[in-house]
């Protein structure tokens, strides 16, 4: 394993040694794209800090984060990790009762939000108004003579921390901290349940921090789009710590739905994301290559081909004939470039984790020469357990484990995990860690193989696998996945736990059904007209079917409801980490859903 600092403030304190002059943060303001030296951040970060220490905050304190992605995001996460705080995020889609439950689980005395919408919603948890001592608000606070005397503006925050001083006490603090004191209480989705908090020391992070470096090679000259929640995991190590600490630049996107518009203009070298983002890219490029004229949609599917040929020979050690190197080299210029720069140009590499990736996504940009690799990880292990990398890839799995962390399948096929990268527990719940942790192995409720070379292929959770009533043993989120690739599936749950035959849930992609309806003509007043047309029933009876072809027969889904009820944190059928809610869903549906069988 790799040679650690003692914190995560050391780290960040080096890296701004090293890199002071570097861009180390972007933010669009007023529709201009700004920028912040690693240098300026540290000033905003140490004077925050020292804000913070006048107002009490005190080692192992715990400080609730409630925003969108944003440069203070950053700010107020390097501040805690300074002063041996334990920052709490929360994602910014939460709901009241929700923010309140995780302030009174934790403890939180601090609590830091974006604006005047996150600080009205967390206001309406009387948990939040009698537990939380200081709310630090992002935005500018207007002038207002009923003002809570406990809101503070982030810049008030920083202007006390320059007036007052402290930067010995500042420093002292930062050798304080131990590699296996607290860093972070990450809550978890709570599918099943009340979310618990995960432990994370500073030692799980920055081991993690090293090896996702080292693997994929992350230095000063790499920019990064953070596109997924801070407060995901896999966002947190990978697109927030990592590039920080590496000297590299860190653009927030303003949101998804700017992707397009963001890669072209921030032109980062390194995406993370979710499968979905991916699985919207591909249908994009793969939708203005159909647009095109004949003979450019032609070009498109024979350099698909040619590229896909050439990869595989080259994943088997198989050399690459001349012909078709010079055919890809062609290709390359006339047929992949354009799409390359339409996503900025730069990109060497985009990660993709949170949720299993559809091969056919992934076997996609491999072909067209963007490579895209995939991981696995839970909140519990800092995130990453293993990872497809330049050095090591199979598709069609997540790759190998990471340095110092071993793997190894249990007899029933549960996935189990030993390294630095577990937490420490949950907070307040020792038998529930006791209950996930035995003899140093971390058991991640998920089911998988290992092959001959050490590459690891997740089946299914082990709590969402259906058992039907024929005893048969069924892994849904693979059956999604296959749905989600396809571009009128905005969603989809497949439902059948004792259950003679399997049914799903499916989320049509409105948009895009309104669109192809009306090429042909035809014209939908609402959804229930839209999914009472035959030629809609007839398009989804395609997509199940060619779905079902790829499956055993007891895998093969026999009806299902087509739903304009998106599945959504607000209706409870989503998680904050946009897990689907099984239970719920067949509870909302289950009157549909009997009909069916």
């Amino acid at each position: 394993m790799r040679a650690l600092d003692q914190n995560i403030a050391v780290s960040w304190s080096n890296a701004v040694r090293r890199y002071a002059e570097n861009t180390c943060t972007r933010y669009r303001k007023d529709g201009s794209w700004m920028s912040r030296t690693y240098a300026e951040v540290d000033e905003i970060v140490r004077h925050f800090a020292q804000g913070l220490l006048h107002l009490g905050v005190d080692m192992g304190d715990r400080l609730a984060l409630l925003s969108e992605n944003r440069p203070c995001w950053a700010y107020t996460d390097l501040a805690c990790q300074s002063l041996g705080a334990v920052l709490v995020p929360i994602y910014s889609t939460n709901l009241a009762k929700d923010v309140g439950y995780i302030v009174k689980d934790s403890g939180a005395r601090v609590l830091a939000v974006s604006n005047h919408f996150q600080l009205s919603k967390a206001m309406e948890s009387k948990i939040v108004q009698r537990q939380i001592e200081h709310v630090i608000i992002f935005d500018p606070i207007p002038d207002l003579t009923d003002r809570d005397e406990r809101v503070k503006s982030f810049w008030e925050v920083i202007n006390l921390g320059k007036t007052i001083g402290g930067e010995d006490k500042l420093e002292a603090r930062m050798q304080e901290i131990q590699p296996e004191d607290l860093a972070t209480l990450i809550y978890t989705s709570g599918t099943t349940g009340d979310a618990k908090g995960a432990m994370l020391t500073h030692r799980n992070l920055l081991s993690n921090i090293a090896e996702a470096a080292a693997l994929f090679r992350i230095s000063y000259n790499d920019v990064t789009l953070s596109i997924l929640p801070l407060s995901h995991s896999l966002e947190r190590t990978a697109g927030h710590f990592t590039p920080l600490l590496s000297g590299a630049t860190i653009a927030y996107a303003d949101s998804i739905g700017a992707l397009a518009a963001d890669l072209k203009e921030v032109q980062p070298t390194i995406l993370v994301g979710v499968p979905r983002v991916f699985e919207k890219l591909k249908a994009r490029i793969s939708e203005e290559a159909k647009q095109s004229s004949k003979a450019r949609t032609i070009l498109f599917e024979r350099a698909l081909a040619a590229g896909e040929e050439a990869f595989k020979r080259r994943q088997k050690d198989e050399p690459v004939p001349l012909a078709l190197e010079a055919q890809c080299r062609v290709f390359k210029a006339l047929v992949f470039k354009p799409i390359h720069d339409s996503l900025g140009g730069n990109l060497r590499c985009m990660i993709s984790g949170g949720a299993p990736l559809a091969l056919s996504v992934c076997q996609f940009f491999f072909n067209i020469g963007l490579p895209l690799y995939e991981g696995y990880g839970l909140t519990e292990t800092s995130p990453v357990v293993t990872v497809n990398h330049p050095g090591a890839l199979r598709l069609g799995t997540v790759g190998k484990s990471i340095d110092g962390v071993e793997v190894r399948i249990a007899k029933d096929g549960e996935i189990l995990v030993s390294g630095p990268n577990v937490m420490r527990g949950y907070w307040g719940h020792p038998q529930l860690t006791k209950g996930v942790i035995e003899d140093g192995w971390f058991h991640t409720g998920d089911i998988g193989q290992l092959d001959r070379d050490g590459f690891l292929k997740i089946t299914d959770r082990k709590k969402d696998l259906i058992v039907t009533s024929n005893g048969k043993n069924v892994a849904p989120r693979h059956i999604e996945t296959i749905l989600a690739t396809n571009k009128f599936v905005a969603q989809a749950c497949v439902v059948g736990d004792r259950r003679p035959f399997l049914t799903a849930v499916i989320v049509p992609e409105q948009d895009e059904i309104f669109t192809w309806g009306a090429k042909r003509g035809q014209t939908y007043e609402s959804f229930a007209d839209m999914a009472a047309s035959p030629a809609v029933r007839e398009l989804f009876d395609k997509i199940v079917d060619d779905v079902n072809k790829r499956m055993a027969s007891y895998q093969r889904i026999r009806g299902y409801i087509l739903s304009d009820v998106e599945f959504t944190q607000e209706n409870n059928l989503l998680t904050a980490t946009q897990k689907v809610r099984r239970k719920e869903v067949d509870r909302r549906f289950s009157h549909e859903l009997e009909h069916l069988y």
